[in-house]
């Protein structure tokens, strides 16, 4: 394996709050998590309020839950 690629987001609220978080997108896939971070999941958080962490994760949860999915 020559490289690994990654994909790295940094949040901030208006009201200060911070947070960091990767994943791992296999050693050319890079590019590949960018999309689905701004057309997603960047809009379900925007706007909203830090404290409601976990109402977000489930609002986030169930806007891709059906992405990438196989249909048999």
């Amino acid at each position: 394996m020559s490289e690994r690629h990654y994909g790295l987001v940094k949040v901030r609220s208006a009201d200060g709050a911070k947070g960091i978080g990767f994943c791992y997108a296999g050693s050319r896939g890079g590019e590949i998590v960018r999309v689905p971070l701004e057309q997603l999941l960047a809009p379900v958080l925007i706007g909203e309020k830090s404290q409601r962490s976990e109402g977000l994760w489930n609002e986030m949860y169930q806007e891709q839950l059906l992405q990438g999915r196989s249909v048999r």
